[in-house]
């Protein structure tokens, strides 16, 4: 049978509460591995950033394109009033 994890100030009493929220709080010390040089690795990694900037690019045309319409739109109505 497996015992329950216990939470920091129940392992040790001379841990206050403020501590054991700071140690919570402390960000897990992370290590980047090396750099790949591996091209089929490399080429990958490209191709994912290059998909990833032409969503980008779209979503950008699109939006310059709805944009475009209601200016259109505008434009007309102003004319229609003749201002």
């Amino acid at each position: 049978m497996k015992s329950k994890p216990r939470a920091a100030h129940q392992l040790d009493p001379e841990v206050t509460r403020s501590q054991e929220m700071h140690m919570a709080a402390t960000p897990f010390p992370y290590v980047a591995s090396e750099p790949t040089t591996d091209p089929a690795e490399l080429l990958r990694e490209e191709q994912i950033r290059t998909r990833h900037l032409r969503q980008l690019l779209a979503e950008a045309d699109a939006t310059i394109a709805a944009r475009e319409a209601t200016i259109t739109e505008l434009t007309q109505e102003l004319a229609a009033i003749g201002l």
